[in-house]
């Protein structure tokens, strides 16, 4: 009995963790400006990623323009959330706030796994090992990012 592959999971995995990390941005943005377009870019992401998993890549590949797509526009919303907080800064502690530190993993996890999923595919089409490489990369900075989001979960307010 031979195995299939899964990375038709990552083509549903990604536009779901990006609508869902990005909620919470919208929720924190103040400007309506800023509201509108979390609610844009998250429009166009899962856009690019239906295209990429029918037309592009296919859903045998690793869809690496999503999630380099996604990493960018996470970064740029974490950017944005540290510029709005030093603007109206009212924290006398920061890693109490829990978007604070959830920014900080996103920074982390995201700059980290960009790359490495971008090179996946040639990786792979180069050697194994090469994308175990990528692979491991991923899993740790994987394994680090559930982390901030535990921290950031025990941080939130009980309402």
């Amino acid at each position: 009995m031979g195995t299939q592959s899964n990375l038709w999971l990552a083509h549903l995995y990604v536009p779901i963790q990006f609508v869902l990390l990005a909620a919470n941005y919208f929720v924190s943005f103040k400007k309506p400006l800023l509201k509108c377009g979390v609610a844009v870019v998250v429009a166009g992401l899962v856009l690019v990623s239906i295209a990429n998993a029918f037309l592009g890549e296919g859903i045998t590949q690793m869809n690496s323009i999503p999630r380099v797509l996604e990493s960018i526009l996470l970064i740029g919303m974490a950017v944005l959330y540290f510029y709005q907080t030093l603007q109206n800064f009212n924290h006398t502690y920061l890693d109490r706030d829990p978007m604070f530190v959830l920014s900080c993993g996103v920074l982390i996890y995201f700059a980290g796994t960009s790359m490495a999923y971008a090179m996946f595919n040639q990786a792979l089409a180069e050697s194994y090992d090469a994308a175990r490489i990528c692979l491991t990369i991923n899993l740790v900075l994987n394994i680090f990012f559930n982390s901030v989001l535990m921290m950031a979960l025990t941080r939130t307010p009980v309402r």
